[in-house]
Formats: C-alpha cells, sequence, structure tokens
C-alpha cells in the first residue's frame, strides 16, 4: 500500500518559519508541527517539547541553573500551548496549580500550593503528569510525594520526569 505524502502548500510552508509569541520565539515548524503517519503520544510531545525548550536556552545562552530552568519552563508551557492550538487539544494543560488537592483559586494562598508543569487529562482527576527537569534539578520521591499529595492525586496517577 503507498503512503501518501503531506503536500506542501503556503499555509504549511508558513508553520515551517519562526511564531513570535511576545519577545519569545517558537520554532513550531519541521518535526514538531509536521504531524507524520507515525503516532506521537502525549509522552512523546512532552518530551519533543523539553527537549526544544533546551535548546532554546543554549540558543539564548542560558546556561543552567534555576533562573534558566525557569525560563526554559515557560518556553516550553507556550511552545505546548501554541502546538495545541495549532494542531488540536491533546488533553495537556501547563503549569497547573493545585493546593490541597483541588484547583487552586486566585485569593487562595500560595504555601502550601503545587505547581505541575504538564498534566493530562481533567484537571480535576489527571491521568498522568510530567514535570521537566533541566541542568542538574532532579525529581526527587520527596517532591513526588509532594505533588500527590498537593495535587491529591493517587498512586496510579504516574508523575513522570522528563530531561531532555
Amino acid at each position: 500500500m503507498l503512503q501518501s505524502r503531506p503536500v506542501q502548500t503556503p499555509q504549511s510552508l508558513e508553520l515551517q518559519r519562526e511564531h513570535s509569541i511576545g519577545r519569545y520565539d517558537l520554532a513550531v515548524g519541521d518535526t514538531l508541527a509536521a504531524e507524520s503517519t507515525a503516532v506521537r503520544t502525549n509522552a512523546d510531545l512532552v518530551q519533543e517539547i523539553a527537549t526544544r525548550a533546551d535548546a532554546w536556552g543554549v540558543r539564548e545562552g542560558l546556561g543552567d541553573g534555576p533562573v534558566a530552568g525557569t525560563l526554559k519552563h515557560g518556553y516550553a508551557d507556550r511552545l505546548l500551548t501554541r502546538y495545541q492550538s495549532m494542531f488540536g487539544d491533546r488533553g495537556l494543560s501547563t503549569e497547573v496549580r493545585y493546593l490541597n488537592g483541588n484547583l487552586w483559586r486566585p485569593g487562595n494562598p500560595l504555601t502550601g500550593s503545587v505547581r505541575l508543569d504538564v498534566v493530562e487529562g481533567p484537571l480535576n482527576n489527571p491521568r498522568w503528569v510530567w514535570d521537566y527537569k533541566f541542568g542538574d534539578s532532579q525529581l526527587t520521591p520527596a517532591r513526588i510525594s509532594q505533588i500527590r499529595a498537593g495535587a491529591g492525586l493517587g498512586s496510579n496517577v504516574p508523575v513522570d520526569e522528563v530531561r531532555p
């Protein structure tokens, strides 16, 4: 059986250029934006986002450390949000904050809350959580326990580290 290749249109060529959000350039072209015939899982997508955020940090000369990590997290957030706006919602939410097992609401204290990098599924009943780790940072068992307690996650919900 022959497989057809995507037709290059002016719109698809435009996707291969750099797009800007605010003062940040987000590359949404090439392999990330070009949905191939292969199935990309959400885990694959989150991994690709982390890899691209790390590469962006290198291009920007950010180095390592907490400030660079925060900037890379922001880039990953914007890139995943843009990807889903262009190619359809994958059920992934970024930078979701919880307090005592409930979604954090404006007016709630930040103290004791946890912010999750990527959540798959309904926010009140996540199916999967990914935590980006850039540089030397690690997802420790203590942090996983903190995430589970803060977001009210059961032991059946995977909390996975994503390292570029």
